[in-house]
């Protein structure tokens, strides 16, 4: 496993971890919930595009199979 996907993996981790305690602590504080769930979309589509531009860009496919280092 290469280790830009390790960091991608760890930065995954890391935001769903914060994600998490986030909403714990809004749901203890009682505030409305609707505005965050709106934020925690748009949070969790941004996160999906990038991922499967990350995993699925050409160039970076072809710099992996055919330039050695």
């Amino acid at each position: 496993m290469s280790l830009d996907k390790i960091a991608l993996i760890i930065v995954i981790v890391a935001a769903g971890i914060y994600v998490g305690v986030m909403a714990f602590g809004i749901f203890a504080s009682g505030v409305p919930l609707w505005p965050f769930f709106i934020l925690l979309a748009i949070g969790i589509y941004l996160m999906s595009r990038v991922i499967s531009d990350k995993l699925n860009n050409k160039e970076d496919k072809y710099y992996e199979d055919n330039i050695q280092e």
